[in-house]
């Protein structure tokens, strides 16, 4: 975000106004702003890329969310949640992991992190024929990790 964004974002929270691109007219509005980054805001702050005064001023209440490589023990609930929630988006009848590929799921690092979790069901969706995704159904470099 560049620090003329971030001027006008401060503003905006500081003065519980907006206005519209072009208009001359203040709206006032009442909103808590939900910030999330992977970036080390610390860094940027001494880099003189993130203002500091909006660093505290967004930073509220923080949660810690680690990767998704240092939470396996997470992965077969969210697994069950994205097969769930994109079968029914879908209109498909998928209710079931293969050992193998939970395996798989288990022994990849998970570069992309969650991101890449939903897009490798994703896919492995658009490819089940049946109704339980299978090794030949997921990206193959995640595959060769059963």
């Amino acid at each position: 975000m560049s620090m003329d964004m971030q001027s006008k974002l401060l503003r905006a929270i500081e003065e519980k106004k907006i206005r519209h691109v072009g208009g001359t007219k203040e709206i006032p509005v009442d909103v808590q702003i939900v910030a999330a980054s992977n970036r080390n805001i610390s860094e940027m702050i001494e880099k003189g890329d993130f203002r500091e005064d909006l660093y505290y001023r967004l930073r509220i209440v923080d949660i810690e969310i680690p990767p998704l490589r240092e939470r396996k023990e997470d992965l077969p609930e969210l697994i069950g949640f994205f097969v769930k929630s994109i079968s029914a988006e879908r209109g498909l009848n998928i209710t079931k992991v293969s050992e193998p590929v939970i395996r798989a799921f288990q022994n990849y690092s998970w570069p992309g992190n969650i991101r890449e979790l939903k897009n490798a069901i994703e896919r492995a969706s658009i490819f089940c024929e049946g109704d339980t995704i299978n090794l030949c159904d997921i990206p193959a470099d995640i595959a060769k990790f059963e």
